[in-house]
């Protein structure tokens, strides 16, 4: 028995016309979403700003403060691979700390993605330094960050840095 095409076209129409149950919508509008996700952007940007403090003061307690610091927390960097909490502050400390007298990191190109309680953001950076010593160090690159909404908002779960390769 053959079912009339009318019934499926009037079902579709239905369907994309957007619908209300009782005056909701039943899907969120894109005025909505994009509130959300100018919100959620913003509460990343806030700790990506943080990041870039925690960065030019070489100050690992507001590095804590951002880092989801439980046993998922990871940074790659061309020379090492860090695994834990206590591995990424030893880095913090001894690479930006000892090491440099002087640090302005600056990222631009910044872009922002989420999905649930995940984000990842990716940027350009530049890092411009002094040396202990007082020589200059200065240096590009890229870095993916992957971020996890938690009970205390947006934390850092993962970053990975790579430095552009010098020209010859």
């Amino acid at each position: 028995m053959k079912r009339p095409l009318g019934h499926g076209v009037v079902f579709c129409a239905i369907l994309l016309s957007g619908c209300t149950h009782a005056g909701v919508p039943l899907r969120n509008t894109p005025s909505d979403l994009e509130r959300t996700d100018r919100a959620v952007n913003a509460e990343i940007e806030a700790v990506l700003q943080q990041y870039v403090r925690a960065v030019n003061n070489a100050d690992p307690n507001l590095l804590r403060e951002i880092w989801d610091t439980g046993t998922a927390a990871s940074y790659v960097n061309p020379t090492q691979r860090l695994r834990t909490w206590e591995q990424l502050e030893r880095f913090w400390r001894g690479f930006l700390g000892d090491r440099f007298s002087v640090r302005k990191f600056t990222p631009d190109s910044v872009a922002i993605r989420h999905v649930g309680d995940v984000a990842w953001v990716v940027f350009n950076w530049e890092f411009r330094a002094t040396q202990r010593n007082g020589e200059p160090y200065n240096q590009h690159g890229w870095e993916p960050q992957v971020y996890l909404r938690s009970d205390r908002g947006w934390r850092i779960a993962h970053a990975h840095y790579s430095a552009l390769a010098l020209r010859q």
